[in-house]
């Protein structure tokens, strides 16, 4: 299994990936608002298996002090097989080195409630790994 990393949103199929967001479940994503967030983040990557998107992931950043990695989500079927890890490893070698990099992780329910926060800090001698 050949996984493809493509940067940018150009190439992306937003109704696909607003799709696996709902299936991994990393909740209900909308394609316009989806596209204007990805648009305005500093590093956005998905993953390709024959052309298909099966995974994505974003990342803000001042530039300097901090980033903020955001919506890594992988395709039901091709999860724990390493393909966030990618995702998250290409993400992290496109921020900038002078900061922490942040990863929120958050639980979305219905109705909405947000109950599981988890903040890792990896600092530049990590994120550089």
């Amino acid at each position: 299994m050949t996984i493809i990393i493509k940067y940018g949103t150009e190439h992306t199929n937003l109704v696909a990936l607003c799709e696996i967001c709902r299936l991994a479940p990393l909740g209900i994503r909308e394609p316009g608002k989806l596209e204007f967030a990805s648009q305005n983040s500093h590093t956005v990557c998905s993953a390709y298996l024959n052309e298909e998107i099966i995974g994505f992931g974003r990342a803000i950043s001042d530039g300097q002090y901090q980033s903020v990695i955001y919506d890594v989500v992988v395709l039901p079927d091709y999860q724990n097989q390493g393909i966030g890890k990618l995702i998250m490893e290409s993400l992290i070698e496109k921020l900038p080195k002078s900061g922490p990099v942040l990863m929120l992780f958050l639980g979305e329910h219905e109705p909405p409630r947000y109950d599981i926060v988890i903040i890792i800090l990896l600092f530049p001698p990590l994120a550089e790994m």
